[in-house]
């Protein structure tokens, strides 16, 4: 997607994801999400850095491109001054053109270091030995001397290295320096007076042109030389390398500028003039890439891992939302970008309006069984998203509706730069950190006010309170605790649970022996670094225990959808559960996915009754022809079937109604597309023995007033109920 055509980050549309976390006293309850059926958030056993936002140096305007060397950040792009962290615009201001350093262990800019750039810059990288900083991008002058469009300071003074006489006629975006190397891309067609098609090489010595002479097509935007390998990686927007196929990235021999095979742009591309493989980073072995697309010449918007031995594609990320850079460290790939949808790797849905995750980690490596599930890239291997959930809000300077667009990582920090004028909602213009645990205050706590908890009584002597999960920024699990009045010290009841922004399972913890009477009850959220939210209080009147001899009543051994609202009635008081031998075995409870292979019962018709086994009652209602929206992927906007069906609960066991399934076929058997846009609303929580739900399911047709015959499953039988 083009970057200059997305929207301001809207407010968070959350979608959970299907999971079950079992432990003590626990049910947690999955509602609808984008995730492969039966999936639940795994643990983010990869540790990243904090999601704290840390006192930096803000810019009055966007940065580029950042390096980090040592205890030192570069910073470059379009601005004229610096302020102190946390200060408006306006206050405390000091001059910097284009270009600045700070401390990333405190934040603070470096006053001695201050070189000018007449103009943007877009790249910012150091030599080997750390000594340079070498930048490029649209200047003509640094500090008031001539030097087009590349340029190399002193890292400790920021003074020009005038023995570095190197230049271009155009813009560069890309620096790798290696050895005695200066290697530069980006649009130009020539270096130091003489023919160069977009890329080039200097010696470091003197800025003297070097008879390396590849050639691209198209601008180039990156490159990296992975330590010790002969070879330089690059990537842009050019379809061709020295003449020869190469889409978006491509690999040159580092001494004669020869084409090496790089197998990974056969699967992965971005080229042309509305796509573009944006950024390249390594770790040594690995060559991390990010590209944007819009339009057919081009099939990635998020990030790729080759191998940077042999060029072979390790994995992609098939999430749609251009990225913008990429920056490895301790075994995490820290991404910018806009990521609106990350469900085929089981990350965040596409939702209505769009929500942008825009910063992100992954794994550098992808875990055993980790695919895409969907996609273009359905069923290649995919890196696991970490929980670092920052939120940079939009900026207004590019008028893109942006915010990060740089990222870069050294030692214990990972550094953002861009355009935002916050992050997680404190002042913090166009430059932030975040550091290693060790290091950062881990004051990111569990977020959203825990809901005051819905209070039940499955039977005399217990209590099951249930409420939404809450999310981290950078802690997955939480730990859930109930609370009874006076038990603060000891809860009750515990459990861990897995969530994310975009999958907040409902959890249930019971209290197994509450005394009988008036019971008032708290459930605290705590993260592993201590930070804790507590609910509100509620209260409920407890029947006595069952006297000696009396059956035991027995808590339902289910898993239950997101509880939004109740929406079913609770048991009859003094309803028991029928002993597990007089229960048909049911191969499915506990799976979140749905029932596949069972057995088929005889056709209902619309308007009768259809039963399954077990005793749940299905009725449709109605049905009525509508027009649907595009939500998201896979859906088309068109004519339409909404079908309100009718859930009796006749059994002895509480059903699971996110584990009801309804699906549709037309006239001509070909299944209808179900579709989440409105009229579509299904109905959640738990269907308690004797109660009643409905639901609207809608479908995309051929045609308006399209017939269809339903099937309906449920994860709490081995039916499947047919109605036509």
């Amino acid at each position: 997607m083009r970057h200059d055509e997305t929207r301001p980050l809207p407010s968070k549309v959350r979608r959970a994801r299907a999971a079950a976390v079992a432990a003590a006293a626990l049910l947690v309850q999955p509602a609808l999400s984008a995730a492969p059926a039966g999936a639940a958030l795994p643990p983010s056993t990869t540790p990243t850095v904090s999601a704290d936002v840390l006192p930096t140096v803000q810019v009055n305007g966007v940065v580029w491109a950042q390096t980090v060397v040592g205890n030192t950040v570069y910073a470059t792009g379009e601005f004229t001054s610096a302020r102190p962290a946390g200060a408006p615009a306006g206050t405390g201001e000091v001059p910097r053109r284009n270009i600045l350093a700070y401390d990333v262990r405190t934040g603070a800019l470096i006053p001695s270091w201050a070189p000018t750039l007449n103009a943007k810059g877009l790249v910012v990288t150091a030599s080997p030995d750390g000594r340079r900083i070498y930048v490029g991008g649209n200047f003509t002058e640094v500090s008031g001397t001539t030097h087009n469009r590349v340029v190399a300071l002193d890292a400790a003074t920021g003074a020009v290295v005038t023995s570095f006489r190197a230049g271009v006629n155009y813009r560069v975006r890309a620096i790798a320096a290696v050895g005695s190397t200066v290697y530069i891309g980006g649009a130009f067609a020539s270096a130091n007076n003489r023919a160069r098609a977009r890329l080039a090489a200097f010696r470091a010595s003197d800025g003297g042109l070097l008879d390396w002479a590849p050639s691209a097509d198209q601008e180039v935007f990156a490159m990296v030389a992975p330590a010790g390998g002969g070879k330089l990686v690059v990537g842009g927007r050019f379809a061709t390398l020295n003449g020869q196929q190469n889409r978006g990235t491509g690999a040159l021999d580092l001494t004669s500028g020869a084409t090496l095979p790089w197998p990974a742009n056969a699967t992965v591309y971005d080229y042309g003039p509305d796509a573009a493989v944006y950024s390249l980073s390594t770790d040594g072995t690995r060559v991390f890439g990010t590209g944007y697309k819009f339009g057919g010449t081009g099939n990635l918007e998020n990030a790729f891992a080759a191998d940077a031995a042999t060029g072979n594609l390790l994995w992609v990320n098939g999430c749609a939302g251009d990225t913008y850079s990429s920056s490895p460290l301790g075994g995490v790939l820290y991404t910018v970008g806009h990521a609106h949808n990350c469900s085929m790797i089981g990350g965040h849905p596409e939702t209505d309006p769009r929500t942008f995750q825009r910063a992100q980690a992954f794994t550098v490596s992808p875990p055993a069984g980790q695919r895409n599930s969907h996609g273009t890239f359905a069923g290649r291997p995919a890196a696991q998203i970490l929980q670092w959930l920052p939120d940079p809000a939009v900026g207004t300077y590019t008028g893109q509706n942006q915010a990060a667009w740089s990222v870069a990582a050294g030692g214990s920090y990972v550094v953002l730069g861009g355009e935002f004028p916050t992050v997680n909602g404190t002042r913090q213009q166009g430059l932030v950190r975040f550091a290693v645990r060790p290091v950062a205050p881990n004051d990111q706590g569990p977020r959203e006010a825990v809901a005051t908890p819905t209070l039940t009584s499955p039977g005399p002597g217990r209590v099951t309170a249930t409420v939404r999960a809450g999310w981290d920024r950078d802690d997955r699990t939480l730990r859930y605790e109930l609370l009874r009045a006076g038990t603060s010290a000891n809860p009750v009841a515990t459990a861990s649970v897995n969530s994310a922004w975009w999958d907040r399972p409902t959890v249930a913890l019971t209290d197994p022996a509450a005394p009988a009477g008036a019971q008032t009850y708290r459930v605290r959220v705590r993260d592993a670094w201590g930070n804790v939210v507590t609910s509100p209080a509620a209260t409920i009147a407890v029947a006595a225990a069952a006297a000696p001899g009396a059956p035991a009543v027995e808590a339902p051994a289910v898993e239950a959808p997101a509880l939004e609202a109740p929406v079913v009635a609770p048991p009859a008081p003094g309803a028991t559960r029928p002993p597990a031998a007089a229960r048909p075995h049911n191969p499915w409870r506990g799976r979140v996915s749905p029932v596949v292979g069972a057995s088929r019962r005889p056709f209902a018709p619309f308007g009768g009754e259809a039963r399954f086994s077990e005793g749940l009652v299905v009725e449709v209602t109605r049905t009525e022809p509508v027009w649907l929206a595009g939500r998201g992927p896979g859906e088309v906007a068109g004519p339409g079937v909404a079908v309100v069906v009718e859930l009796r609960n006749r059994s002895a066991d509480p059903v699971d109604l996110a584990g009801i399934t309804v699906n549709a076929a037309q006239r001509d058997g070909r299944p209808a597309d179900a579709s989440d846009a409105a009229p579509a609303s299904r109905p959640t929580g738990v269907l308690q023995p004797g109660a009643t739900a409905s639901g609207t399911w809608a479908f995309g047709v051929a045609r308006r007033g399209e017939a269809l015959s339903l099937e309906i499953t449920s994860v709490s039988s081995a039916d499947v109920v047919r109605i036509r």
